[in-house]
């Protein structure tokens, strides 16, 4: 999802729920066991990664316009929105090129901006106010040459994803200690634009498939637990009421389904699926520990125990370090 590489790994998937499947800011705090302020910052600064340098928008009123842009306002929220940017130069600028960009990913999603035959309003003086902030990721990156994106839509590993994984694998599922402060601080390195980055991402798995099918799982590290996000693009359209659903597979003929895409997918080709369900939590570290594979799979049925035509796979952490 090249639309998305200049977010940081935790800022992308808040962005990414939110435009691939609709998801709210209270469902994905759900999901992911933080509050939704949190989730909330990170929608915000993903936001303010893919806005213009010139727009000189405070941090409030980018806040504003993200939530619009997002989907996440009532009525009258919305109407607020529409009418900072009517009134301002800079506020127009900000949403249009940031709702550009993320129409690239979802365009269905994205509120249009009206039009206007009225000259744009005269640039306000610079605001004393703090200006919507540009974290460190993007900081760090105007600082020296950037990296060059992969073609599935950002880097594919983050910091030797196997080795990384492995090492949380053994934590979860053999136990840590959770009460020291350096123990906690050292699970994992999670470089991020959000200073209060949870969930950490620990890793992530390209995942190919037949035809131009292909996409990322994204692992995170949730205090204790792992959840995971795919997202996939140019995978062929569902018809009547099929679904893609996620398995990890092996050795041997052993399956466990970890995962059902909420929407089906559409002409677009992207999918987006997250888990795992809150029901089968406890035995994701341990299912994720003892397969060898991670497959997405078109199923027609419900209750079925194998993966059905798979579209998508790749080797799971626990396939090449054991």
């Amino acid at each position: 999802m090249a639309v998305l590489d200049p977010l940081a790994p935790d800022q992308r998937a808040v962005v990414g729920l939110v435009l691939q499947q609709g998801r709210s800011y209270q469902e994905i705090a759900d999901l992911l066991g933080i509050s939704r302020s949190a989730v909330r910052a990170r929608a915000h600064a993903g936001l303010a990664a893919l806005a213009p340098r010139d727009a000189e928008v405070p941090a409030d009123e980018a806040a504003q316009l993200a939530d619009f842009l997002l989907g996440q306002q009532d009525e009258a929220g919305a109407a607020s929105a529409r009418e900072l940017i009517a009134d301002s130069s800079d506020a127009r600028r900000w949403a249009s090129r940031v709702a550009e960009r993320l129409r690239e990913l979802a365009p269905e999603r994205v509120p249009e901006l009206e039009a206007t035959d009225a000259p744009p309003p005269a640039p306000r003086p610079r605001s004393t106010r703090t200006p919507a902030p540009r974290h460190g990721a993007e900081e760090a990156r105007s600082e020296r040459p950037a990296l060059r994106s992969s073609k599935l839509g950002g880097v594919l590993l983050i910091a030797g994803t196997v080795l990384v994984v492995a090492i949380v694998i053994a934590f979860v599922v053999l136990g840590g200690n959770d009460d020291s402060p350096d123990n906690a601080g050292s699970a994992t390195p999670a470089p991020t634009a959000t200073a209060t980055a949870t969930p950490r991402v620990v890793g992530q798995i390209p995942l190919t498939g037949a035809g131009k099918a292909k996409g990322t799982m994204t692992l995170f590290l949730l205090g204790r637990q792992l959840g995971f996000q795919i997202q996939g693009q140019d995978v062929p359209a569902n018809s009547g009421s099929d679904r893609y659903a996620v398995w990890f597979t092996g050795p041997g003929g052993k399956a466990d389904l970890i995962g059902v895409a909420r929407d089906p997918v559409g002409a677009d080709g992207v999918l987006g699926v997250s888990g795992p369900p809150a029901e089968n939590a406890a035995q994701f570290p341990q299912q994720l520990a003892a397969h060898r594979r991670v497959v997405v799979s078109r199923e027609s049925k419900t209750g079925t125990t194998k993966p059905g035509p798979i579209v998508l796979s790749g080797k799971l952490p626990s396939a090449s370090s054991g």
